[in-house]
C-alpha cells in the first residue's frame, strides 16, 4: 500500500515538475495551487540549467580560441 502511494506521488511530482501535465492523474482541489508552484519551479530550474550549459560552452570555446597553437 505504501509503495503504491509513493509511486503515485512520484508520478505526480515528475509530471508536474516537468510541466508536461498529462492529465492521467488528477489531484484534489486542495493541492492544485501547489502543483502550479511546482511547475513554475521546474520551468525556472530548466531555464537556469540551460543558461548554465550555454555559459559553460561559451567559456570552453573562449578558452580554446585563446590557447596559442604550438603545432610545428
Amino acid at each position: 500500500m505504501l509503495v503504491q502511494i509513493f509511486i503515485g506521488t512520484a508520478l505526480i511530482c515528475v509530471t508536474i515538475f516537468t510541466t508536461l501535465g498529462f492529465g492521467d492523474v488528477i489531484i484534489s482541489k486542495d493541492w492544485r495551487l501547489m502543483s502550479g508552484m511546482i511547475a513554475a519551479n521546474g520551468f525556472l530550474l530548466f531555464s537556469l540549467a540551460t543558461a548554465f550549459l550555454i555559459d559553460s560552452l561559451v567559456l570552453i570555446r573562449d578558452a580554446q580560441q585563446a590557447k596559442p597553437d604550438h603545432s610545428d
